[in-house]
């Protein structure tokens, strides 16, 4: 195994890519800690962001990818939630978001893509996962994706 790579993973290539990213974001932070001229602290503060909703998107498909596979149970877990709550040592309620986020994000693909790509952030993907979560209109969600994707594009004047 390469030894910049992520100790533990059976997968090397995904290793060698988590390592790289930590790297770069550690150095990213390291340059962002010293004084910057103006122009550049406020071109950062948005690549930032989008970087913030890329990586938060990555860590829900995680968590999606630990529900459908049921790996919470492998460590004794009896939830997503409770494993998310201690293995990343957030509190229960944080692991609640994010287990509510992944089962909507599951259910919306195209809430899911847009969020990948950082089109939308967390707060507005929030919002739709705690529709999707009312059992009265769950079944309704899915086929107004577009609207609200429509809505949000309007009102924060995205691409």
């Amino acid at each position: 195994m390469d030894s910049a790579a992520e100790p533990g993973f059976a997968n090397e290539a995904l290793s060698a890519r988590v390592a790289a990213a930590v790297a770069a974001v550690e150095a990213l932070a390291a340059q962002l800690a010293q004084p910057q001229q103006a122009g550049d602290v406020l071109l950062a503060e948005r690549r930032l962001e989008h970087l913030h909703r890329l990586v938060g998107a990555a860590q829900i498909d995680n968590v999606v990818a630990t529900d459908t596979g049921r790996l919470h149970r492998i460590d004794g877990h009896r939830s997503v939630k409770a494993h998310i709550s201690h293995v990343l040592k957030v509190s229960p309620e944080e692991a609640g978001r994010r287990a509510k986020l992944a089962r909507a994000l599951r259910d919306l693909p195209d809430i899911a893509a847009a969020y990948r790509t950082g089109r939308l952030s967390l707060c507005h993907v929030q919002v739709v996962a705690r529709v999707q979560a009312n059992p009265r209109i769950k079944d309704q969600v899915p086929a107004q994706q577009e609207k609200f994707l429509s809505a949000v594009k309007m009102a924060c004047r995205i691409a």
